[in-house]
């Protein structure tokens, strides 16, 4: 997952801040890890 967040979350936009940042990440994985179409099941979501 390492990757997915360098490539998807973290270098997606600026942030002002490392506590900016952090603060959204949260919502990232609940996108991530929700909502987002995964391979491993097919392109469905969990």
């Amino acid at each position: 997952m390492r990757d997915t967040l360098l490539e998807e979350w973290i270098h997606v936009m600026p942030y002002g801040s490392s506590a900016a940042r952090n603060a959204l990440l949260l919502a990232y994985l609940r996108i991530y890890n929700g909502r987002r179409c995964h391979m491993a099941l097919g392109g469905l979501t969990p």
